[in-house]
């Protein structure tokens, strides 16, 4: 709210936006920070824009190169008036950086696993009328207030354990960016089948759409809180994955200024 210049990065934006009805309108592959696949002040290259702030470059040639570029922004305009330094508690601190861009980065990581934030079609959903149980909300404000506060509690850690334990393998050796890529691919296939997919209505003429307010059934909602779970729970393993990533690359630039170089992971 303090500075609402930066709302816009909490959402994909892209030229020519990118509909669900799209052929191949899920896939990602070619999303980059070139002002076409994703605009420089956009979800994604928010993302990389706070990773690279904590990368190491030499640790970076680790990892195979992306088949496409990032081209991670160097600047992101929309933080041009912000003060880095105020971390929102009153307090006077200076050289707080690193832990503004950090608590930005864990904010984008959240919204990733938001899959409305990936379709600006429908205003990322505010202009979807749904009633449920007899109340009324927009798709947008259904997914961030209502859903939330209807899921049930997490895993015993044990079982979360495993559960990050099993996704870091399918990771695999993948710099977070080019990772925040294919998790916003995963999510932008959630929106367009798991979300808009069962409220459309196909029409005789070949043409479809929502219905005005769209009633969604106790069966669509079991679905809708079934996934929410998902994506917040793997936005909280994502997150782990990459402060663990971002330790390491602290690591390796603690010990270059140090005048000593450590072996990769």
């Amino acid at each position: 709210k303090k500075y609402p210049e930066t709302g816009v990065l909490h959402w994909h934006h892209q030229k020519p936006e990118w509909s669900c009805g799209q052929r191949d309108a899920q896939k990602t592959d070619h999303i980059r920070c070139d002002g076409h696949g994703a605009e420089s002040g956009s979800l994604f290259c928010g993302l990389a824009f706070f990773f690279e702030h904590f990368a190491d470059e030499m640790l970076l040639k680790e990892y195979p190169a992306p088949k496409t570029p990032i081209d991670a922004p160097k600047i992101i305009s929309v933080f041009a008036k912000v003060n880095v330094d105020d971390l929102g508690d009153e307090s006077h601190r200076t050289k707080q950086r690193p832990a503004f861009y950090l608590r930005w980065l864990a904010t984008l990581l959240g919204d990733l696993h938001q899959p409305l934030h990936w379709l600006a079609e429908k205003n990322f959903g505010e202009e979807v009328k749904i009633s449920f149980r007899g109340e009324d909300h927009t798709l947008l404000q259904f997914w961030e207030e209502y859903l939330p506060k209807q899921l049930p509690e997490l895993p015993v850690i044990s079982t979360l354990d495993l559960e990050y334990k099993a996704q870091y393998h399918q990771w695999g050796r993948r710099s977070p960016p080019e990772l925040f890529r294919q998790w916003a691919g995963e999510m932008s296939d959630k929106v367009c089948n798991e979300i808009y997919g069962p409220m459309y209505v196909n029409h005789g003429d070949g043409s479809r759409s929502i219905e005005t307010p769209f009633v969604l059934t106790e069966e669509l909602f079991s679905k809708w809180l079934k996934l929410a779970e998902l994506v917040i729970q793997e936005g909280g393993e994502r997150l782990a994955l990459v402060f663990l990533d971002i330790i390491e690359h602290r690591r390796h630039k603690a010990a270059k200024d140090e005048g000593r170089g450590l072996l990769p992971p």
